[in-house]
């Protein structure tokens, strides 16, 4: 009895003594005793943690029979007992250089150093530094060979090529996979904050893995997931404001006589000779009614325009405003041995820089769970829901119309009827809308809804060999309304000019899932000096998409936006529905052998609904080697050289409906434009060598270089055929032809301060350079793009313009010899003060004009005018630091590249471009107003308008504040906090006459962008206040 009670008393004792809290403080610090601030201190098998503070000491209450789990970023993790201690100082060992590893087109998760084809990688602290709007434009001037433009409109997002151009029709973006979801629905919602790393996979060698949907590369994105340890609460709040960042110079000047007593009404109207104007005129169009005026202007003899406006308004600072910009981000990351979950919420909005516009607004949740739910089997889940509200600009019409606005226009007069906004403005022509009324009548909003998932569980049947099955998919939901009202106005019949049009409506959804189900067995191991990897995978995918339009004209009642208010007879409604499916086998194995001798092979088999139905099957290759001299061969001052060489393919889909036949629909009769069906139509493909080189050297350099070759055959070309041989088709998509590109990137980081804790200076420059000429084409040449402005033609060089030549310098007038008729000489002409060849004795005169370059039959000439391809393309990022405060600049160069100046050639037909303004100019250098109208050429495409596009542009500068742990202890909350102004797109350096070098507009028939500069949203800059706190 007595024994069991002291059995029963020394039990009690150990449960209390277990149970015990003590309270645990130290010092935690390097192997040389410098203190490690922000070090993780865990209670093994728990949540509860915390970390260091500046001076490396932390205080944790534990049980007293407990084990200490003491991390550092790049040191040895410790574990210690607890044994109800309640002092514990750790040393920490450094745990030597942290590989870094890629996970994307390889055949297991591989260091950098050890890959045979080159894959560029972004990480969270590199996107961190300064976070983009959304992951479109994350990537911008950061990485060698991602060529990206920037949208400018608030949620358009961005244009990204890998590599240069690979496609005569069709997108040249890459393939994007977040999580394992491929993406269909583009980059611009997706929240950055939430991401974790990019891999980019730029070239069709590196690609084959992906074969058939990899033909312009591959962005792989892995967002952010739950750790083991204390739970982390992140929060980031940015506000700021965005400011249009150039504006175009119009002509201050024209070229009517002015009235003797016009400076009389100085201020409210420019009066002029042979007008007689209503009292009260403000400054508007009129054609009767109180502001309308009588007679005529009087041209000046001269035709020069040099004369001086009665009124000048500041068009763009009434169409431009500053808008606000503002993120709000939270996210949750918390973990156990057998649970890691990782919450976010994001919330962005951005009214852009046009007035009265409510701009882009969106909403992200994320979920990303790990469970691991025995030893053997893991479920891995990413869910991320995103709903956007946008409210796009009423369309291009307005930038590209406003500057053609005499600088009295009167904007901001109401309406006869009460509305804001008089509807022609501008009192010198009756053409021009007003851009304002056109923002403040319409009714025009977006919604989209997108749920990405991604679901993988994973059996590892040893340590050798697992089996993953996955299932991805996307659904989109996009749906607007576009209402203009009743009351709102158009050209009519009216005594003012203008009525009402009785307004029209129209109202669009698309609804899209697409769905990815891949079943892959991994298989790794080493066999002594062999490293073995290797996996086997089969995928298939389904995507569905719908689409439907309905429209109305003449509402029949007011103040009822309903497709029920009109009569049925002015509705029209369509349809359209897409379905494709696709399956894939793919095999690939990786050796690695002594750690030098990198050896890869590849083989992929895809088969989809969009091939012809007589090429249902394409298959993919890629064999890669790569040598890693540096481990055979001691070179003073290298650290690690290697050089690698790959050949593979990949390739892109058909469209949709290209394999079919296809005769258009409307109101029940059917189209004479009618497509022929083509059962033969392959997929492009890109076959790519890749030759790659790798350098650490000095402890402080690492160069990445590659050169790339790509050719891609069996382009797509919608062909035109002569319909009566055809069963009536006139035209028929085609595999007709070849484009080969080459591209020479090269990486270059190196730390230019090292060894100092308290400072830090860190460097990275990027340069790309691409060239793709058309090597074959068996179709009759083409004109695409906007304007018809490109061509496409055997032997000549992607992204060529092609248009009429006005002569100019010397060059010009060589050619002009060619082609003067008898009795007329080149001493009759000279070069003026423009550089164009004119009539000497014409200077400044009525009949001064460009001469058009003609051949010997006295036809125009249509030749090369430019090209919109880069020269080469430089990045530069600068991240400094001095103790607890940062300096970051991203600088971007690009060399080269012609812009198409629609806006300036469009703008010149009302004389209303900056180059028409003689005031200020010597007489002998004045010209009349023909001379430019000449320059215009009824909006033919001429080399006159061929602007060089070249830039440098401080793209990115932070100025950080870390505030110091010793102050944040105090709080007994804060783990850390940061404190940034940032700067986006803040400078542009530039010779290009227009709202930016940096353009593109959409062309819908080959599915890609040109830099042709017509009705684009101009580029914003931006600038904030940022606070990020971790708890």
């Amino acid at each position: 009895m007595k024994n069991t009670l002291i059995i029963l008393l020394l039990s009690l004792f150990s449960v209390q003594f277990a149970l015990a809290q003590v309270t645990v403080s130290g010092n935690i610090t390097d192997e040389n005793g410098v203190p490690l601030p922000g070090a993780t201190v865990i209670e093994v098998g728990t949540n509860n943690g915390v970390s260091s503070d500046f001076d490396g000491n932390y205080s944790i209450t534990v049980a007293g029979t407990s084990q200490l789990e003491f991390s550092f970023v790049g040191y040895v993790t410790v574990v210690q007992d607890v044994n109800s201690q309640d002092t514990i100082n750790v040393s920490l060992a450094a745990a030597g250089e942290l590989e870094e590893v890629v996970v994307s087109g390889v055949a297991g998760a591989t260091s950098k150093k050890k890959l045979s084809v080159t894959v560029a990688t972004l990480s969270a602290e590199e996107i961190e530094a300064v976070p983009a709007s959304s992951a479109a434009g994350a990537l911008l001037g950061k990485v060698a060979g991602v060529n990206i433009t920037n949208l400018g409109r608030p949620g358009a997002g961005s244009t990204i090529i890998l590599r240069g151009a690979a496609n005569f029709y069709g997108s040249q973006e890459p393939l994007v996979i977040i999580d394992g979801v491929y993406v269909e629905g583009g980059l611009s919602d997706i929240n950055i904050d939430d991401i974790d790393s990019f891999e980019i996979v730029k070239g069709a060698s590196a690609a084959s893995l992906y074969g058939s949907r990899a033909g312009n590369g591959v962005i792989v994105i892995s967002s952010k997931r739950g750790k083991k340890g204390k739970t982390e609460i992140t929060f980031r709040n940015e506000l700021g404001y965005n400011e249009i960042t150039r504006t175009i110079p119009v002509n201050q000047s024209h070229g009517f006589v002015l009235a003797s007593d016009w400076q009389s009404f100085q201020g409210q109207y420019t009066k002029l000779d042979g007008v007689t104007y209503p009292a009260g005129f403000a400054s508007v169009y009129a054609a009767g009614g109180a502001q309308g005026v009588g007679g005529s202007p009087i041209q000046e003899a001269d035709g020069y325009h040099d004369n001086p406006f009665g009124v000048y308004n500041d068009h763009h600072a009434q169409l431009f405003t500053k808008g606000t910009n503002q993120t709000t981000y939270l996210s949750v990351s918390s973990g156990s041995e057998r649970a890691r979950t990782f919450f976010s919420f994001e919330n962005y909005s951005n009214e852009g820089v046009v007035a009265l516009n409510s701009g882009y607004d969106r909403r992200s949740f994320r979920l990303n769970s790990d469970f691991f739910i025995t030893d053997n089997l893991t479920l891995n889940t990413s869910s991320n829901f995103i709903t956007v509200d946008d409210q796009p600009s009423v369309g291009g019409g307005i930038f590209r119309t406003f500057t053609r606005l005499s600088p009295d226009a009167n904007l901001l007069l109401d309406n006869p009827d009460g509305q804001p906004y008089w509807y022609t403005p501008d009192p010198h022509e009756s053409e021009i809308s007003n851009p304002l009324y056109a923002e403040y009548t319409r009714d025009y909003k977006t919604q989209n809804e997108r749920f990405l998932g991604a679901y993988n569980l994973q059996y590892n049947f040893n340590s050798n060999l697992n089996f993953v099955l996955a299932y991805s998919f996307e659904n989109n939901s996009y749906r607007y309304t576009n209402v203009y009202p009743y009351e709102g106005y158009t050209i009519t019949a009216a005594e003012v000019g203008f009525g009402y049009s009785k307004g029209s409506m129209e109202k669009y959804s698309n609804h899209e899932k697409s769905q990815v189900a891949q079943a892959t067995l991994n298989f790794s191991k080493e066999f002594g000096e062999l490293d073995v990897r290797a996996k086997l995978f089969y995928q298939a995918e389904d995507r569905a998409w719908e689409s439907m339009t309905a429209r109305g004209n003449d509402f029949l009642y007011k103040d009822l936006p309903s497709l029920d208010n009109f009569d049925p007879s002015t509705i029209s409604i369509a349809s359209n529905r897409e379905n494709v499916r696709a399956q894939s086998y793919s095999g690939i194995a990786n050796l690695i052998y002594m750690n030098r001798y990198i050896f890869e092979g590849l083989y992929r088999q895809d088969g989809s609904s969009l091939f012809g139905a007589d090429a249902r099957w394409n298959d993919y290759y890629r064999v890669s080697a790569a040598y890693r001299i540096s481990e055979d061969v001691q070179i003073p001052g290298i650290d690690e050289l290697k050089l690698n060489f790959a050949i593979g393919t990949s390739g892109q889909r058909p469209g949709f409906t290209w394999q079919y036949e296809q005769t258009g629909i409307s109101g029940g009769s059917l189209s004479s434009d009618r497509i022929k069906g083509n059962s033969a139509l392959r997929p492009s493909e890109t076959t790519e060598t890749e030759i790659g080189l790798n350098v650490d050297f000095l402890d402080r350099f690492s160069l990445e270089a590659a050169y790339s070759l790509q050719e891609t055959t069996d382009q797509f070309m919608l062909v035109s055929l002569f319909a009566p041989a055809n069963a009536g088709k006139n035209r028929q998509w085609q595999n007709v032809g070849d484009l080969e590109a080459s591209t020479i990137e090269a990486q270059l980081d190196f730390d230019v301060l090292t060894g100092n804790p308290n400072m830090s200076w860190n460097i990275g420059v990027n340069y790309s350079a691409s060239t793709a000429e058309i090597t074959q084409l068996n179709a009759p040449k083409q004109t695409v793009g906007t304007g018809g402005l490109f061509r496409i033609d055997n032997g000549m060089t992607w992204g060529d313009m092609y248009g009429r030549v006005i002569l100019q310098g010397q060059q010009g007038l060589t050619d002009l010899a060619s082609q003067l008729g008898a009795g007329d000489s080149v001493s009759n002409y000279s070069i003026n003060s423009d550089g164009v060849v004119v009539l000497t004795s014409a200077i400044g005169t009525a009949d001064e004009k460009g001469i058009i370059k003609k051949d010997a039959s006295g036809t125009d000439v249509q030749e090369v005018i430019g090209n919109q391809e880069a020269d080469f393309r430089v990045g530069l990022v600068s991240n400094f630091r001095y103790k607890n405060f940062g300096v970051y600049m991203l600088w971007d160069w690009k060399q080269g590249g012609d812009v198409y100046n629609g806006n300036g050639q469009w703008n010149t037909i009302a004389l209303r471009n900056a180059i028409v303004d003689q005031a200020g100019k010597a007489t002998n250098e004045k010209k009349h107003f023909n001379y430019y109208g000449s320059l215009y050429d009824v909006n033919q495409n001429n080399n006159w308008w061929v602007e060089d596009g070249s830039y440098v542009k401080l793209r990115e500068l932070a100025l950080t504040y870390n505030v110091p742990k010793a102050v944040l202890v105090r709080t007994g909350l804060v783990d850390s906090a940061k404190i940034s102004l940032i700067g986006r797109n803040i400078l542009t350096l530039t010779d290009y006459t227009g709202w930016d070098p940096e353009v593109t507009s959409y062309s819908s028939g080959t599915q890609q962008y040109f830099a042709f500069d017509q009705g684009v949203y101009p580029t914003q800059s931006s600038y904030s206040l940022s606070l990020q706190l971790k708890f």
